[in-house]
């Protein structure tokens, strides 16, 4: 919202420049210096949770592939790791 709202004002520097020209300085600051690392912050703090949920999905792709064999196999979890048994 706030990037349409930046592209819009800088748009209507052309009609106006000393009016537009400050709320599009203000827009760029606003969205650049505040929200934008603000946000890739935000990101920053579910990387980890996403990527232990993907390693352990991988972990149980490969189980299930490894167990296709016609063999019977039980999984045991502790401690969050997944074991064959």
């Amino acid at each position: 919202v706030f990037s349409l709202l930046d592209f819009i004002a800088d748009v209507l520097r052309f009609v106006n420049w000393k009016v537009f020209g400050s709320l599009s300085m203000a827009m760029n600051i606003l969205v650049g210096v505040f929200l934008l690392p603000i946000w890739l912050l935000c990101l920053a703090r579910q990387l980890p949770l996403v990527t232990e949920r993907f390693e352990r999905s991988q972990r149980w792709a490969e189980i299930r592939s490894e167990g296709d064999d016609g063999e019977r196999t039980s999984l045991v979890i502790k401690g969050g790791d997944v074991e064959l048994s």
